[in-house]
This record gives C-alpha cells, sequence and structure tokens, in this order.
C-alpha cells in the first residue's frame, strides 16, 4: 500500500467498509485451564528493584484511580453502556463531563477486547435503540484504535516519519523552555494547563483534552509531534503505539487526512465551548479559581483591581501566555504553506 492510496482510504472509508460487518458473535471461550512452562524462572522480591516512586511519589494519584484487572474492565464497560452511552454522542467533547468509557487502558492492558466490547456494544442498542446516536459514536472510536493498528501494520515507519513525506522537512523549532512550559502545565494558558496536570497526576486525559493540547505543542510552539508523543509514553496509563503515533500525526497535521495541517485549534475558544463554566480549568489550575466564568480561559483580559481581588499576580503565580496564539497559527500556516500546499485555507477552527 503506497501513501496516496493511504491518503485516499482515510478512516471514513475504512469505518463504512468495516461498521456494516460487525456482529455480536460470542467472543471465544475463555480456556478450561493454562498449564505452567516445565521450569519456572527464580522469583525476584520486586520492592527491592526500587521502582516505587517516593519523593515525589508521581503514582499517588493513579494508584487512587485506577484498578487494574479484568474484572475492573469490564465493570467499567458495564457501568459505561449502563449510564453514559446515553449521554456520549454529545458530551464526550466536555472537559467538565464524566461520559467518555474510561476503557482504553484495560484495553491496553489486554484486559478486555475490542471484540467483548463491539458485541456488548451492539447487544445495547439491540434492546435500546434510543441509544443509537451514543453508540454509535462510541463504536466508531473503537474504529479509530483499529484503524490505527490497520495503519501501522501497513506502514510501520509512521513510528518515527510523517505519512506524508513532504513534512519530512518541517522546521520545528523545538525550543526546550517552552516544551518544558507545556509539560508542568505552566503555559499561561488555562486549559492547556488543567489538561496536562490532570494528564501528570491521573494518567488519562480525554480525547479531545489530547486533540486540544497536541495541537497547541505542535502547531502553536512548533515542536516536533515526536517529543509530545514520547512524553504521552510515559505518562498515559492507556499508552498504545498505534493510536498515539496516528493521532498524534493527524493532529500535527501529517498523518492520513486530506487536509488536516490548518487544522489549529485555538485553545481559548477550544476551552469556553468544551470547559464553559470552568468547572475543569478551576479543578487543575486552582490559582486563577476565583476569575468569572467569562474571563476564567483568559486572565490576561482581567482588569487588574480584578486580578488582585482574585488573588492572581500574572507573571508571579500564574503565567502569562508562553506565545500568542494568533501569530503563531500564521507562523505555522505560512510554514506549512511553504511545504507544498497549493490551495489557500482559512485555518477555521471547526
Amino acid at each position: 500500500m503506497d501513501e496516496s492510496r493511504g491518503l485516499r482510504c482515510g478512516f471514513s472509508h475504512f469505518w463504512s467498509n468495516l461498521r456494516p460487518r460487525l456482529d455480536p458473535t460470542e467472543s471465544l471461550p475463555a480456556p478450561q485451564k493454562m498449564d505452567p512452562p516445565e521450569n519456572l524462572p527464580a522469583s525476584e522480591d520486586i520492592s527491592r528493584w526500587g521502582w516505587n516512586p517516593q519523593n515525589p511519589d508521581w503514582a499517588k494519584g493513579l494508584r487512587e484511580r485506577w484498578i487494574p484487572g479484568e474484572k475492573a474492565a469490564h465493570k467499567a464497560l458495564d457501568d459505561f453502556l449502563d449510564r453514559k452511552l446515553i449521554n456520549y454522542a454529545t458530551d464526550r467533547d466536555r472537559l467538565d463531563s464524566l461520559s467518555f468509557s474510561t476503557l482504553s487502558p484495560y484495553l491496553h492492558a489486554g484486559e478486555i477486547t475490542s471484540k467483548h466490547i463491539v458485541r456488548q456494544t451492539l447487544l445495547k442498542l439491540y434492546s435500546h435503540p434510543e441509544l443509537q446516536a451514543g453508540g454509535e459514536k462510541f463504536l466508531s472510536e473503537i474504529g479509530w484504535r483499529e484503524f490505527s493498528r490497520h495503519l501501522l501494520i501497513h506502514f510501520p515507519q509512521m513510528i518515527h516519519t510523517p505519512f506524508q513525506n513532504k513534512f519530512s522537512r518541517f522546521p520545528w523549532k523545538n525550543n526546550p523552555v517552552l516544551i518544558a512550559a507545556w509539560k508542568s502545565g505552566k503555559t499561561g494558558y488555562p486549559v492547556i494547563d488543567a489538561i496536562m496536570r490532570q494528564l501528570w497526576e491521573t494518567g488519562f486525559i480525554s480525547n479531545r483534552a489530547r486533540m486540544i493540547t497536541a495541537s497547541f505543542l505542535s502547531k502553536d510552539l512548533l515542536v516536533d509531534w515526536k517529543e509530545g508523543a514520547g512524553w504521552f509514553w510515559n505518562t498515559l496509563v492507556d499508552w498504545d503505539q498505534a493510536n498515539n503515533t496516528v493521532s498524534w500525526q493527524w493532529v500535527s497535521g501529517m498523518g492520513v487526512d486530506a487536509a488536516p495541517y490548518f487544522r489549529i485549534y485555538n485553545p481559548v475558544l477550544q476551552g469556553e465551548k468544551f470547559d464553559p463554566n470552568g468547572l475543569y480549568v478551576r479543578h487543575w489550575v486552582p490559582e486563577i479559581r476565583n476569575l468569572p466564568d467569562h474571563l476564567i480561559h483568559r486572565p490576561w483580559e482581567a482588569p487588574e483591581d480584578l486580578l488582585r481581588k482574585s488573588g492572581i499576580t500574572l507573571g508571579e503565580n500564574y503565567p502569562f501566555p508562553i506565545v500568542d496564539h494568533q501569530k503563531s497559527r500564521q507562523e505555522a500556516l505560512f510554514l506549512f504553506h511553504a511545504l507544498g500546499k497549493n490551495k489557500s485555507e482559512d485555518g477555521s477552527l471547526a
């Protein structure tokens, strides 16, 4: 399969062919027993390896939020189908919502399979047709995961190089100061900072959150997408090589998409749209929690007296924006155009 064919056969084509073939066929039965090897290796005292973090204990938030194992995976699926699926289509992008499934860590660890999830979802839709909108959207997200694996099988070089080869010469800046600010949630853009802090503490962020912050790193900061993909590898409890690679290339504008390079998410507008009351930002960025809703995503526009009353000193206890989004957007568009795009796009946000 060559690159041009891959571009023509994007996710929509993949999913339109796969969706009609899905059916609620029973999964393979669990094995009755598993025979151990003849010779077992000597046991190790894992506590002596020194893997458990001490100071700081960066894993504390992960231990408090995640229960590994097959039993927990099936409970998460049942809970999602019974209580969250009905609002999934409309609320999955809300940053202040809990409508997403949180099944990805269990999929990553092999504690539940895509086939079982699809089967249970289809059975739910057959008995509850009112869940159709949420169910179809959820199934397509499982489909994206399979599409990512499909791509990596045919294009394994995507792990290291852009799917669209013309972008291999993209002039990334890779400013280490900006990268550090992004990783630590100190960019001055509240929604970006909230996302990155949640990622560090919990090991999980929603799909919308991943797109927003990935766009900011690659388009606003002009940092190589592989830097972001590597950070997600280190921090996500659900890290999946195919899904991570394909999604980062898609957001950065170098993957399987007809014209993605002009898709540059405005971090202020994304925050106002998907966290309109600022609940998400106030939770993860408490230093600006006293700002009113209309300024919570743009604190630099708040009057000095309001900042003072809110206990905020920009540049001291909360940073000024590390880049100007509008200027960064124009620079990114210019650089993408320079690599061979013929038609001009307005770069408007979807």
